[in-house]
């Protein structure tokens, strides 16, 4: 387990027994989900397959993408002018 602080944010992780692999797109048992913004949508991608990520297929729309974690959990890359 390992908890993330910022600016009175916190963000907690820990291993579950019995872990079940979420599946694309939702099959009704995701566990979480983040939206990263990126200012560069295509080099954040390349970036986060070069760390072991896979592209999700299919892809729900073209202002983001959906990438898999290495354990399956869906993360988006968004525009991040879009977060103003």
């Amino acid at each position: 387990s390992f908890v993330l602080l910022s600016s009175g944010t916190t963000l907690g992780f820990g291993r579950v027994d019995g872990y079940a692999r979420p599946s694309w797109p939702d099959d009704g048992h995701k566990q979480f989900h983040l939206d990263l913004a990126a200012e560069d949508i295509p080099a954040a991608e390349q970036h986060a397959l070069e760390l072991g990520a896979t592209l999700a297929e299919p892809q729900p729309g073209d202002s983001w993408r959906v990438l898999l974690d290495p354990a399956g959990h869906a993360f988006c890359l968004t525009d991040a002018a879009s977060w103003g």
